[in-house]
């Protein structure tokens, strides 16, 4: 709906991530992106998982957990705006890390295909926040070494 579009260009739009595109980016970008409503806990990706999905959170909260020898950890909260999945999209890696719903949320999602098509520009901004995943998997697994006291 008419509607529905609207809405989506103001909130991508307040989005960091989509900072460098224009208004007829953000409109083009609005029309593909697709939305999915989670439950509290409910996995929105999981580790391991080969697909190719990026989400940015529209509501709700999300936290991202990494599986390591000592089970499951927290490795970051994401709030609305914030956006996951991008290893995955640009990659074609399986998942580092699952996240789950805090709450009832809502995310708004777009393929690799989709992105690749229409916004191959922003490739390079999500390519420098790989680094930041290895790091916290290098942590836990330095975390999962360290001896009991």
């Amino acid at each position: 709906s008419e509607e529905q579009f609207r809405e989506y260009v103001d909130f991508l739009k307040k989005c960091d991530i989509f900072s460098e595109l224009n208004g007829e980016e953000i409109a083009a970008l609005a029309e593909v992106m697709q939305e999915e409503e989670f439950e509290e806990d409910e996995a929105i990706l999981e580790q391991g998982d080969k697909d190719s999905m990026m989400y940015i959170l529209r509501r709700g909260g999300a936290v991202a957990c990494i599986k390591g020898d000592q089970g499951e950890v927290e490795v970051m909260q994401y709030s609305v705006g914030d956006y996951f999945g991008e290893i995955a999209l640009l990659t074609g890696e399986s998942r580092k890390a699952s996240v789950y719903a805090v709450g009832r949320t809502c995310c708004m999602y777009i393929s690799r295909d989709t992105f690749n098509r229409m916004l191959g520009p922003l490739k390079e901004f999500l390519s420098r926040n790989i680094g930041k995943y290895q790091k916290y998997q290098e942590a836990i697994a330095e975390g999962a070494r360290q001896p009991e006291l």
